[in-house]
């Protein structure tokens, strides 16, 4: 056991016997009631997403721009035919890593694809 261990150990058998028994298990119930409220929280925060189905338009809309078919794109990423077809159909997201090999293989921004317009990559760029 570590030290640490041995010290909550030791804190829960002082404060039981100062509580009792019952107040004890009151006292757990109450703290695991407060995690799991703290837990389901961060879970349920709303986190901003992204439209797939806009993306998706804009992957296809650059793809087409460069006459590159979906086997083409999917053999530059590294990824599946279909993985694209899903990603283009809005059926599936994609992770970051995904997204920034697609926007190498169709030479644009990140902005474009994912807000419709270039609005950071020009302030950087200045």
């Amino acid at each position: 056991m570590s030290f640490t261990e041995t010290k909550v150990n030791e804190l829960t058998d002082d404060l039981q016997e100062q509580l009792g028994a019952v107040c004890f298990y009151e006292y757990l119930k109450t703290l695991k009631y407060s995690y799991v409220k703290r837990m389901r929280y961060k879970m349920n925060r709303k986190r901003e997403s992204y439209d797939r189905s806009s993306v998706g338009e804009r992957i296809k809309e650059q793809r087409l721009k460069l006459n590159m078919s979906q086997e083409q794109l999917a053999e530059k990423i590294d990824r599946a035919t279909k993985y694209c077809s899903d990603i283009e159909c809005g059926a599936c997201g994609m992770s970051i890593e995904t997204m920034i090999a697609i926007t190498k293989a169709l030479e644009t921004s990140m902005d474009y694809l994912i807000f419709g317009k270039e609005c950071f990559s020009e302030k950087i760029r200045r």
